[in-house]
């Protein structure tokens, strides 16, 4: 739940490293020096300000930490359309998740590395994995690519 004031809504929480994306680019308002959210701040879709009747500026509750609304998220190239989706998106850095409490027994959470690279490199890696995955008996894990997500 992201709560500012005395307001809650329900949030697709994503949390991103600084090489975060690997390809194109966010475009947020009001344009923002940092790729990804500096620490101790948050960028998040305009429903949510709205939901939240906040502002840039404004003060937000992610679990056990606050943080700065610094940004709207106009565009995010990667964006899908699972589950989680359907709740307007807060994004932060990383750096800042553990600090939140958010993550433990119950939690939703989706782990994902992206890769950038040559085909040849990314077929290779592809391979590697998805053996290692069937190898290790991991349940959950899957391979994504562009075709078939």
């Amino acid at each position: 739940m992201a709560t500012v004031g005395a307001q809650s809504r329900l949030a697709s929480l994503k949390a991103v490293t600084k090489t975060y994306p690997l390809r194109g680019s966010l475009q947020v308002s009001p344009s923002q020096t940092n790729l990804t959210p500096p620490t101790a701040s948050v960028w998040v879709d305009p429903a949510m300000l709205n939901a939240l009747k906040a502002k840039v500026g404004d003060q937000m509750l992610l679990g056990d930490k606050t943080f700065l609304i610094s940004g709207i998220l106009e565009r995010e190239l990667d964006r899908g359309a699972g589950f989680m989706n359907f709740a307007p998106r807060v994004m932060m850095s990383l750096d800042d998740l553990q600090s939140t409490g958010l993550i433990g027994l119950g939690s939703r959470v989706t782990y994902r590395l992206l890769l950038a690279g040559n085909d040849q490199a990314i077929s290779d890696y592809e391979k590697w994995a998805t053996q290692w995955i069937e190898s290790e008996g991991l349940r959950g894990m899957r391979i994504e690519t562009l075709e078939n997500a």
